[in-house]
């Protein structure tokens, strides 16, 4: 059950808000089952399929079917999937621009699989949907105006902006809630206002979430003799078993297990790599 996913950069206009682009297709009528994991950026992606994709969140009771269409999915969970024949083209977003851009409250989208509304900047991409000759090469044109379109009536305070880059880079797990209320001049109970503006979560929990996709960076890159009470010290963590219980707590599979899964798309979605 072969699948292909091709990942690659936006321009230099949009680099800060985009952070890839990427297209999947699934050539084959035959059931695939498979999974992703949460990297903390959300997705913008137009599917085309031949039937339902059925989706099961972690912690969310109800199913959800993805049809043909536009959506955005911003999870802080595993998510299972099931599918037959699929082609999907879409963009990662750096989760600070979600809001701004969509104008849409992220916590209203947290584990959800959410179709976009008709919006005017993107009306040739919902024209486009049903034109089974629209490549990986045209929606990143299109998806490049509607972001610059928006980022010319935004404004976010450059300390934000630099308090968020630093919370993505690689040691934003390190932050503390005190550290980013000093940032911006923040009282903690305002920050936790910005955080759920802008990330749909709490500080800590976006924390929790950056220390996460840290270690799953780390466990890719293991080697014979490497330990997990190793890559526990590297994160800061007292030791391995709380490490594997928070690892678990996110992504409902413990390192180990999720090691033995090295064909699913969630390693495609690594937010570090």
């Amino acid at each position: 059950m072969s699948l292909e996913f091709k990942e690659f950069e936006p321009s230099s206009k949009v680099r800060g808000v985009i952070k890839s682009f990427f297209e999947i297709d699934y050539a084959e009528n035959e059931l695939r089952k498979d999974f992703l994991l949460p990297n903390g950026a959300p997705a913008f992606f137009m599917i085309r399929t031949s039937s339902s994709v059925d989706m099961n969140i972690m912690e969310v009771k109800n199913n959800i079917q993805i049809d043909q269409g536009i959506y955005i999915g911003y999870i802080s969970t595993l998510a299972e999937f099931t599918h037959h024949k699929m082609h999907v083209i879409g963009a990662v977003i750096y989760p600070m621009y979600l809001y701004p851009l969509f104008e849409v409250t992220p916590k209203d989208l947290l584990n959800k699989y959410t179709r976009v509304s008709p919006i005017k900047e993107l009306q040739k991409l919902n024209e486009n949907i049903d034109d089974l000759s629209i490549s990986e090469s045209e929606f990143p044109v299109l998806m490049e105006q509607f972001v610059l379109d928006r980022l010319r009536m935004m404004h976010i305070r450059d300390d934000v902006k630099s308090l968020f880059k630093k919370l993505t880079g690689p040691d934003g797990y390190r932050l503390t809630v005190e550290e980013m209320a000093e940032e911006v001049g923040y009282t903690r109970r305002h920050l936790s206002d910005l955080f759920n503006k802008y990330l749909g979560m709490s500080p800590k929990q976006y924390v929790k979430l950056a220390r996460f996709n840290q270690g799953l960076k780390l466990i890719t890159e293991m080697n014979d003799g490497d330990t997990y009470a190793a890559v526990a010290h590297q994160l800061g963590y007292h030791d391995q078993a709380h490490f594997i219980r928070d690892f678990k707590s996110i992504c409902g599979k413990t390192p180990s297990e999720l090691k033995k899964l090295p064909e699913s798309l969630a390693y495609q979605f690594r937010y570090f790599k």
